[in-house]
């Protein structure tokens, strides 16, 4: 995450609607929103990068 100067990494995040990870695999680069729910972090808007 280069806005928080983070290398890359493997983190966990919950997906609410299913429906987001349509056609994407594994090791796929995406784009996405985040927010944070009772301590566990959503996404909720997600697209697969280039």
């Amino acid at each position: 995450m280069k806005n928080l100067d983070m290398p890359p990494m493997t983190m966990i995040f919950n997906v609410k609607n299913k429906a987001l990870l349509n056609g994407l695999k594994s090791g796929d680069q995406v784009e996405f929103v985040a927010s944070s729910e009772g301590g566990k972090l959503y996404v909720v808007e997600l697209k697969k990068g280039e």
